[in-house]
């Protein structure tokens, strides 16, 4: 058994024993390490979608297993969606509004000898 595995076993008999008493509500165990995972989405401005990504993905090991990893993708095709409707509602660049490239290769001189 590795390190993290036991750190995960003795943490779910924790966490049991934990949540017999008054304290899961406001700091479950699984939040016992590094930062606070809503001090850093907030940190970053994330949106509720790439929050609960961040949770689920963050978490699964130490709370509900695969079932947060398809939490995580259920939110990431939701993203994924949101961001590809949103884009195709943008009006398309024509190519003709672009700039052309000039085909020297380097800067243009001026022809004044003057």
């Amino acid at each position: 058994m590795s390190d993290n595995d036991k750190f995960v076993a003795e943490l779910r008999c924790q966490q049991a024993e934990y949540e017999r008493g008054a304290g899961n509500i406001n700091k479950p165990l699984h939040y016992n390490r590094g930062i606070q995972t809503t001090d850093y989405v907030c940190s970053w401005g994330m949106d509720f979608c790439e929050g609960n990504i961040v949770k689920y993905v963050t978490r699964w090991k130490y709370k509900d297993g695969v079932d947060d990893l398809k939490k995580a993708r259920w939110y990431i095709n939701k993203l994924i969606n949101d961001v590809e409707k949103s884009q195709s509602n943008l009006p398309q660049k024509s190519q003709s509004n672009l700039p052309q490239k000039s085909q020297s290769n380097g800067p243009e001189k001026s022809q004044n000898k003057g």
